[in-house]
């Protein structure tokens, strides 16, 4: 993996974000800011609500189960407090993310296929069965994403109990993998309409992992402003996604030839 390339995708995506709004604005697409108002809603006021109940429950059965009363007064109690509750709330944040993108998952197809229209200069007839299969593979792989991310958020904390000196490392890798997945989800719709089998689209997303990094960056950081950042991210990303693909597709990236031999995989 070439560093200097991938910090060059990075900076690719960032860009695209400002370039996302603009473009919204132009093409009098902002109406599309409605619908996560209504997904925002419903899963604020039921995850919250669950998120409270189980956080509770799940923090004193770990207590019981690692015997942590014995601790109560000392440092490591309080520091296994911390990692717990931070861990919690992570996972209800990483959780709350992916069942906004699963919820939007066929406004998003649609607001991808339609930047793209856009950007191609050229009208694409409507077509049920690719947005089917679009809106199922974003699902699909919203799944598929989430499994990795607290299987491997899971590994990390673990070694973080054991050794809480590489805590500060193990807070940033999980804040990579995370973006990683998140970005992997947005530019996907892209690798699906130049007819990307599942497994193609994972290698080429990990030979572009700064691409997906910086869109999922930008998805997770704008998510975490309250209120708005619910309405606001899902489409922006979605959009920046798209931007950033077309633009390195427009730039004859040698991993996306017309005969891509990825496509047989």
């Amino acid at each position: 993996m070439n560093l200097v390339k991938q910090i060059g995708y990075i900076a690719t995506a960032v860009k695209c974000y400002p370039k996302a709004w603009k473009f919204l604005g132009s093409n009098k697409l902002k109406h599309f800011f409605l619908y996560p108002i209504l997904v925002a809603l419903g899963l604020f006021f039921v995850t919250s609500t669950l998120f409270t109940t189980a956080s509770e429950e799940l923090l004193n059965w770990c207590i019981n189960i690692f015997g942590l009363q014995e601790y109560k007064d000392s440092w490591l109690y309080t520091l296994a407090m911390w990692m717990m509750r931070l861990s919690f709330w992570m996972l209800f944040q990483s959780v709350n993310r992916y069942l906004v993108f699963i919820f939007m998952s066929p406004i998003l197809a649609f607001i991808s296929e339609k930047s793209n229209e856009i950007l191609s200069n050229e009208k694409i007839p409507f077509n049920i069965h690719q947005l089917m299969s679009d809106i199922i593979r974003g699902v699909v792989l919203a799944l598929r994403n989430l499994s990795l991310e607290l299987l491997i958020t899971a590994g990390l904390w673990a070694i973080s109990l054991i050794f809480p000196v590489v805590i500060p490392i193990t807070v940033v890798l999980i804040f990579m993998f995370q973006c990683y997945f998140y970005g992997f989800g947005f530019i996907d719709y892209n690798l699906e309409r130049k007819k990307f089998k599942r497994r193609a689209s994972v290698r080429w997303m990990r030979q572009h992992f700064g691409l997906a990094f910086g869109i999922g960056a930008g998805f997770y950081l704008l998510f975490a402003i309250p209120y708005i950042g619910w309405i606001l991210a899902p489409v922006l990303s979605c959009v920046a996604a798209t931007l950033a693909f077309n633009k390195m597709f427009d730039s004859s990236d040698p991993k996306l030839p017309t005969s891509n031999p990825l496509l047989k995989v």
